[in-house]
Order: structure tokens, then C-alpha cells, then sequence
């Protein structure tokens, strides 16, 4: 409940995550100066108490009792102006301080040479002096040219002067290449993300399952389907903004991690076998180890035009766009493989260009994984891709599964054959029973301990 009157807003503040964010929204579309700011907090149960929804506890009215005031007090510095960038840093990161008991996680991302950049940059500065709140975000700048040996050079002298690592760099260019809708990522910054578009990560805590692997197998596959469906969400609902909508519609960002390290050793330890079964949307996956090779069926391929899925019904499996000839194909997710005549002419192609525009063409109405390949002189094919919702990868497992098939269909390769990606090689083995085996070295990336209090 919001109330106006001679100066003084009032203010009762709900137990609710939402209950808080409404107040604060009204606060912040307020067109009136605040003399006096108001918070009843009686609602809000104590510190410590346990959280039903969030499955964590409640930090209790302390946080919110410290950071309205405070982003009041920005807005009224700021009456009758624009707020600056620096300001909205601030809000978003009182706005965190709320949100930190509850699993919270911000990143802030600034253009380089852009107006402000430098004060971003050195934005944490003592913060724990005078902008506590600013401890919220990660704050990164943004390059989308690339930046010279003194521009770096000076980069590196604000990190100093802001005693600590940020900001970080983001390769904006490169990402913009990868996705033309690019406007920034999550906070890990593995996954790109539009203007007004958001991915659902969910993560599964090792620790509780203490060596319970058929009940680890269980939550990956309950917490698979659950984020699948919730991304799957009609958000044209004539409240939000329609973007955020087509962008969740075309995008589709959703993963389930793992809290912890974990790997083949854990996988197949836990169980004394070199041989697991992993449940996935689109079906169960086989796969066992031999040496120091992971081996996977993938399945069989399919070349139903409704199951692909196609917009319209095909007698072939090749379509034409603009020049390019494409072999479609699922293999659980949609594949179109243009094949080259040889690697100079593959190397030559703009990945980005032509790979977003295929993905975008209203053939496929669920977009499509885009393969690019050429047979070389040693029979081994090469292929680099373009993937749905990623952009440019170093390699794609279904998308080599495709182009091996795709290529086996059109007398181009035998039905075994080994594929080189940007990110390596994989052995693919499309077997008489239609199975296609997906086999490549398995290498230990890292090792590390965990210490915990």
C-alpha cells in the first residue's frame, strides 16, 4: 500500500518478494519529490525465518529498511533530471542488497568510451566505505571495437586505482557476430542475452544426494522437464512488453547445472560402471566409456519434414536458400548442412551472416542448428557450425551426428567417419540399425578441492 501526501510517501511493504518490488516500482514512477519517506515493516516476518518458496530464509526488514531511503534519496538529487548511468548502477545494486539472502547475482555492463565509462569504471572504489551496495554487481566493459595496447593500458591503470580486478572485458563485437539481437549476458557470462530477454538456469545441489545416483538421475530429469515447461511460457500475457515474448519464443535459454564439481569420475565412480543412461527431452542417451573415448548413441535420425520440424511438407530432405543447398535433418533438434566444395570455399563463408539468416528463414518455425562442411582430401569431413540460440560454437555433437548422416545420404562419405571441428574431432558411426554412435577422447579440464567452514 502506497500513499502521497505534502511531501511524505508512505510506504507498507508486504511479505512478499513481489510485495516489495510493486512498492519499489511505484516509488521509482513517482513524478513527486519525497520529503520524508515512510516504511511500515510490520508485515515482514523476522530474520532467520525459513522461506517456504525460495527454499532459503528471510533476511528479515533490515535490507529494505536501509535501501528505499537510499534509492530515495537518489531520486530526489536527481527531481526534475535524467537519471545517469552511475545513479542507475546504484538503484539496480540497492535493489540487489535486497535480493542477496535470496540467491541473488548481478552484472553490470558498461560500453567502453562511452559517456560515464570512466566513473564505472572505477565505480567499487572503496566501496565499502562510502557505496556498500555497489559490492552487489559484477561490472564489466563492453568493446564492440577492438581497443589499442594504450587504451588497454589505461584500463588496467583504473583497475589499480580502484584497488581490485574490475571491470572485466566483454567481447562485444565477437558477440554481436554470434547474435545479432546480443545486448549483454548473464552474470557467469557464458550465455548471451537480448534486450528484454532472460534464461532459465536451475541448479541441483551434489550435497544432498551423498552418493544417491539414482536419485541424482531423478532430479536431472524432474528439473529438466520443469524448466523446460517454464520456459515454454506464453509471455503475451498484455502486461509485459510483447519483446520479451518473441525473444523467449525465439531464444528459448534454459539449462540445469550442477552445484559442485562433477564428471565422468563422478558419474561413473559413484556407480562402479563405465556405463550410464542419460535422460533428455528428446529421449534417453546411451553412453559408456572405452579407454579414454566417450561413446554416445545419439540416436536414430529422422527426415519427416513435421518432425524436423518444416513449415511446409517436402518430398526431399533439400531446400534452397538464396544459393545455398541444405540437407535437413533431426536428430532430436533441428539440422540444415550445406556441404562445400572444398576448405577454401568453407573458409571463405561469413558464418554469422548466413548462419543467423538461415536460422531466422520461416522455413523452420522452431529455428534450426546450421552445419557448414567440406570433404577433405583425406575423406575426413570438416564442418564448423552456427547453432540456435548460441550463435558460432567450437563444436556440436548433434550437428556432427546430421552432417555425417547428411553427407552418408548424398554418397559423399561413408557411414563411418571421423569429423574435425573448431574444437577438436569426433568419430561418427551411423550403424545398419539407423543408431548413429557419437565417440571422441575424454580429457580431465581441471581438478580442484572445495573447502567449506
Amino acid at each position: 500500500m502506497e500513499s502521497y501526501e505534502n511531501g511524505v510517501w508512505k510506504i507498507k511493504i508486504g511479505d512478499s518478494a513481489e510485495s516489495w518490488s510493486k512498492a519499489l516500482g511505484k516509488m521509482l514512477a513517482s513524478k513527486y519529490p519525497a520529503d520524508k519517506l515512510i516504511l511500515d515493516l510490520s508485515e515482514i516476518r523476522p530474520s532467520g525465518s525459513r522461506l517456504k518458496g525460495y527454499g532459503w530464509i528471510s533476511s528479515g526488514d533490515d535490507s529494505i529498511s536501509r535501501s528505499f531511503p537510499a534509492i530515495a534519496k537518489i531520486l530526489n538529487r536527481k527531481a526534475g533530471k535524467l537519471l545517469d548511468k552511475i545513479d542507475i548502477l546504484d538503484i539496480l545494486n540497492w535493489c540487489g542488497t535486497i535480493l542477496s539472502s535470496r540467491r541473488s547475482a548481478q552484472i553490470a555492463l558498461h560500453d567502453f568510451n562511452s559517456s560515464q565509462w570512466e566513473d564505472f569504471a572505477t565505480a567499487k572504489k572503496e566501496f565499502w566505505v562510502h557505496n556498500p551496495q555497489r559490492a552487489q554487481s559484477n561490472n564489466s566493459l563492453v568493446f564492440y571495437n577492438k581497443p589499442s595496447k594504450a587504451e588497454l593500458h589505461y584500463v588496467f591503470r583504473l583497475m589499480l586505482l580502484s584497488g581490485g580486478s574490475e571491470p572485466g572485458f566483454i567481447n562485444g563485437e565477437t558477440s554481436l557476430k554470434r547474435a545479432e539481437w546480443y545486448r549483454g549476458q548473464n552474470p557467469c557470462a557464458e550465455i548471451s542475452l537480448g534486450n528484454r530477454s532472460f534464461c532459465n538456469l536451475v541448479e541441483i545441489d551434489l550435497q544432498k544426494f551423498n552418493g544417491d545416483f539414482q536419485g541424482l538421475l531423478r532430479a536431472v530429469n524432474v528439473m529438466s522437464r520443469a524448466n523446460y515447461r517454464q520456459t515454454c511460457v506464453n509471455l503475451d500475457d498484455g502486461m509485459l512488453q510483447r519483446t520479451w515474448h518473441e525473444l523467449n519464443e525465439f531464444l528459448r535459454l534454459c539449462g540445469v547445472g550442477l552445484t559442485g564439481i562433477v564428471g565422468w569420475e563422478y558419474l561413473m565412480d559413484k556407480e562402479k560402471t563405465t556405463e550410464i543412461r542419460i535422460k533428455t527431452i528428446s529421449g534417453n542417451l546411451n553412453c559408456w566409456i572405452e579407454n579414454k573415448n566417450c561413446f554416445v548413441n545419439m540416436g536414430k535420425p529422422c527426415f519427416d519434414w513435421s518432425v524436423i520440424p518444416l513449415s511446409k511438407k517436402l518430398e526431399k530432405q533439400i531446400i534452397k536458400i538464396d544459393e545455398f543447398e541444405l540437407f535437413c535433418v533431426s536428430m532430436g533438434n533441428p539440422h540444415a548442412v550445406i556441404f562445400f566444395k572444398d576448405l577454401n570455399e568453407l573458409n571463405k563463408i561469413d558464418i554469422e551472416k548466413i548462419g543467423i539468416k538461415i536460422q531466422k528463414s520461416d522455413i523452420f518455425p522452431e529455428s534450426v542448428n546450421v552445419e557448414f562442411a567440406t570433404i577433405l582430401e583425406d575423406k575426413t569431413i570438416r564442418m564448423k557450425v552456427w547453432e540456435r540460440g548460441a550463435g558460432r560454437t567450437l563444436a556440436c555433437g548433434s550437428g556432427a551426428c546430421a552432417t555425417l548422416v547428411a553427407a552418408s545420404q548424398q554418397n559423399l562419405s561413408l557411414r563411418k567417419n571421423n569429423i574435425i571441428l573448431d574444437g577438436g574431432k569426433l568419430t561418427i558411426d551411423w550403424l545398419e540399425s539407423e543408431d548413429v554412435i557419437m565417440s571422441g577422447e575424454v580429457n580431465l579440464v581441471f581438478k580442484g578441492n572445495f573447502y567449506c567452514d
